[in-house]
């Protein structure tokens, strides 16, 4: 920084441009005519000899110091006198930039050499501007291909730029970008489809055919082609639909409140389906509860007949009539008084 700064004086001395590894004659000739100091951060460069300050400025940033070439020496007697201008730039540049529609290019001064010299670098050229070409296709492609579909398909093949403009259909192009669109819609052929995703047959019809559609079909944007949508088939009359039932009688109502009974038959002879009523609501009336033939012995029999198991009543035939002749009713029903010969049994 000091040899870019002091370049004056380190050209008068013929210092080389690395002064602090340079151990010539000129630097030390320089070093006797001048002082260099740095104080609170401040660097000063001072005539030994008049004492007058050459440069003065902040160590951080030397190159915003202030030079006094006045104060400079008059040169050693050993050192040649300065030169008298500094050497002309040789620059190297960036490429040049594309050729604007203004018939100029530019381009950017990369470095200069040698250290501290003038001149102006060459940054534009006169050049011969050649408009781009403009791509119909892809211009079709962001403003007309969301209304009237993929170039390849698109409805409005074959239009001119003339026919265009009279439908305002520019979309805000100019003449020649029109031009451009017109031109990729008479350069393009239409592609055939090749091949084609169906729906499934649909059912075979009294002519003994049966068709399908067509879901999609490539390649994309593709038109035509000769997709198959037609078969031959067996035509199967349908079976006729019952409408009339015959049926058992009704269950016994169970304890969800319903009860089914079963088609015994239908009409017309050989339908299939309908609508059999099998089912309908009804009130369920729970069962009384199980008698204990047993426990009832147990509690109005045991205590003049013994224990059940050697009951004096086995084997004498005991019957509900015969408890009711015998008078050994003990006030049960007979519900209860035959639960309890089932008990005792023959």
């Amino acid at each position: 920084t000091l040899r870019t700064v002091l370049a004056p004086l380190f050209d008068l001395y013929h210092v080389g441009t690395n002064p602090l590894s340079d151990d010539s004659a000129a630097l030390r000739a320089m070093l006797r005519d001048v002082r260099f100091s740095v104080t609170s951060g401040t660097v000063v460069v001072t005539n030994r000899k008049t004492g007058g300050v050459i440069f003065s400025g902040p160590l951080s940033d030397l190159a915003s110091g202030t030079f006094h070439p006045e104060n400079m020496p008059g040169g050693s007697s050993t050192v040649p006198p300065p030169t008298p201008s500094p050497s002309t730039c040789t620059y190297t540049y960036s490429a040049w930039a594309a050729c604007q529609s203004t018939g100029t290019q530019t381009r950017t001064a990369l470095s200069s050499a040698p250290a501290g010299c003038m001149g102006t670098p060459a940054l534009s050229q006169s050049c011969v501007y050649t408009p781009p070409t403009i791509d119909g296709a892809a211009l079709y492609a962001s403003k007309c291909a969301g209304c009237h579909g993929p170039l390849a398909t698109s409805s409005k093949l074959g239009r001119t730029a003339a026919q265009i403009t009279a439908a305002n259909m520019t979309q805000g192009l100019s003449p020649a970008e029109v031009q451009a669109v017109a031109n990729a819609l008479a350069t393009t052929t239409p592609v055939a489809c090749t091949s084609f995703t169906y729906s499934t047959w649909d059912a075979c019809q009294p002519s003994n055919t049966q068709a399908r559609t067509v879901l999609a079909s490539s390649p994309t944007g593709c038109t035509g082609g000769s997709p198959v949508l037609s078969q031959a088939c067996t035509y199967v009359p349908p079976v006729a639909t019952c409408t009339s039932f015959t049926y058992s009688a009704w269950g016994t109502c169970q304890s969800s409140n319903t009860q089914t009974r079963t088609v015994a038959s239908s009409s017309p002879a050989g339908c299939t389906g309908g609508a059999p009523v099998l089912s309908q609501a009804c009130t369920y009336v729970p069962p009384p509860p199980a008698i204990d033939g047993a426990a009832l012995y147990a509690s109005s029999c045991a205590g003049c007949h013994g224990a059940l198991a050697t009951s004096n009543l086995k084997g004498k035939g005991i019957s509900l009539s015969l408890i009711k002749s015998f008078g050994m009713t003990q006030g049960l029903s007979d519900a209860q008084l035959q639960a309890i010969v089932t008990a005792v049994g023959p």
